[in-house]
């Protein structure tokens, strides 16, 4: 047996962690930041292509149609309205793999920001999230007209 003492988490400055009302205050104090951002992300990739923020819609509408035609007529998978299914669950799965692939680089990204202005360090993730989720809206949006049609 060592007599060895259990580990301790020291904050800064001797004080706690924040509590989440403040935590809360720092992001609504930072909200402008966010929204500027948000748009930023959602103009650079609809400039990045010919084709602009259709592109974003579609490119996974033509891999569903691949797939949707691999696994109909090739494998000949025997279910009813398999379109729909896969349909539902690509863009489901293609915003949960885009938002993991994002957290990977986003702090990196924003670094040189981060050492001049001071914001909390959540904001570009939120940022990045929120550009990705108003993507995956307009996609759930042709989804739902796919389905009802």
């Amino acid at each position: 047996m060592s007599n060895v003492a259990p580990l301790e988490i020291v904050h800064a400055a001797g004080r706690g962690r924040p509590s989440m009302t403040r935590r809360l205050q720092r992001l609504w104090r930072a909200r402008q930041l966010l929204r500027a951002l948000v748009m930023r992300n959602l103009k650079v990739k609809s400039q990045r292509s010919l084709l602009g923020f259709a592109w974003t819609l579609a490119n996974p509408l033509l891999t569903v149609s691949i797939l949707v035609v691999v696994f109909s007529h090739v494998v000949r998978i025997p279910l009813p309205n398999y379109w729909a299914f896969l349909l539902s669950g690509y863009f489901a799965w293609n915003f949960v793999i885009q938002m993991l692939n994002t957290s990977t680089w986003i702090l990196a990204e924003h670094a040189p920001l981060r050492r001049s202005v001071r914001f909390p360090m959540v904001i570009p993730i939120l940022a990045a999230m929120l550009s990705r989720l108003a993507e995956f809206g307009v996609e759930m949006v042709i989804v739902l007209g796919a389905l009802i049609f």
